[in-house]
């Protein structure tokens, strides 16, 4: 984006959210195989008395 502009413009960052997406995605992974391991251990659990 920063070819674009004038030779003399200058991009400041106000705000980067990068960090908290990526901490937010890391989260998500995270709560996301826990709950997969639960519900295979619960599967497991409930289809062993069949």
């Amino acid at each position: 984006m920063k070819p674009s502009f004038l030779p003399r413009l200058k991009v400041i960052v106000g705000l980067d959210n990068t960090l908290f997406v990526n901490a937010s995605i890391k989260d998500l992974v995270i709560t996301f195989s826990q709950a997969m391991i639960l519900l295979v251990l619960i599967i497991l659990i409930f289809l062993q008395d069949c």
